[in-house]
């Protein structure tokens, strides 16, 4: 595993002083308030380097490609609710919503999330302001989803326990538990250095495929599949009971 150093002038690391190690070491207050220059810094960069182009053009080929590995996997399932949290991956939330009876519900602590949602999906589905730890500590909230899925979160965790452990009580004996996050390779560890002062505030990790299936290795939730997805390693587990 790798570990990011905070680099941003505008972090600060005393917020988190005291903090129990289960919980999110990463500022996403900053993580919102630097989102449009981090998009502009981005884009800029796809629009002048055309390598980096031809990469990412790789990586959301293959990311469509887990998009189709986990629709095959929710085939059984007639109407599948789904979890998003984090507003993760538009595409596989219109996945969802476009090639099944299913529903989408996402969920994020940050109010400006629920914005976005509202603008990409018109009010299709519902969106839950909270913190999932928290929410899957609640038993009425239990075994309510055949898919609980995030991109890019976990990773901000240093100890993944209590937020990988939401997952799994949220989803259906049964159901789908997916984890996205930044992939360990040396290109991608150049790429998480780039544009630090408005992407990387706090604690953050890469990941290879094996690592990541490690992380997920629980009595509760059996691995289906672990792979390289493009800029992340992917792990889809299905809960058991």
């Amino acid at each position: 595993m790798y570990l990011t150093a905070p680099q941003s002038s505008h972090y600060d690391p005393s917020r988190f002083d005291g903090s129990s190690p289960l919980e999110n070491h990463f500022d996403w207050d900053l993580y919102y308030r630097f989102k449009d220059e981090r998009e502009r810094f981005w884009r800029n960069r796809i629009d002048t380097d055309p390598g980096f182009r031809a990469q990412v053009a790789d990586h959301f080929a293959a990311f469509q490609r887990s998009i189709e590995t986990t629709i095959g996997l929710l085939r059984a399932v007639e109407s599948p609710r789904v979890l998003d949290i984090g507003l993760s991956s538009e595409q596989l939330d219109r996945a969802v919503l476009t090639r099944t009876t299913g529903e989408i519900a996402v969920m994020d602590v940050q109010p400006e999330a629920g914005r976005s949602y509202e603008r990409a999906f018109a009010g299709r589905g519902s969106f839950i302001l909270s913190d999932v730890v928290s929410y899957a500590r609640d038993d009425a909230h239990l075994n309510q989803f055949d898919l609980v899925y995030s991109v890019g979160l976990i990773e901000h965790f240093p100890d993944k326990a209590d937020i990988l452990g939401a997952h799994v009580r949220l989803a259906r004996p049964g159901g789908l538990v997916l984890i996205y996050v930044p992939i360990h390779t040396d290109a991608n560890r150049a790429l998480t250095m780039l544009a630090t002062e408005w992407e990387n505030f706090g604690h953050r990790e890469l990941m290879t495929p094996d690592e990541l299936q490690q992380v997920c290795a629980r009595s509760d939730l059996e691995i289906v599949a672990a792979q390289a997805v493009g800029l992340f390693a992917a792990v889809w587990g299905r809960k058991r009971g």
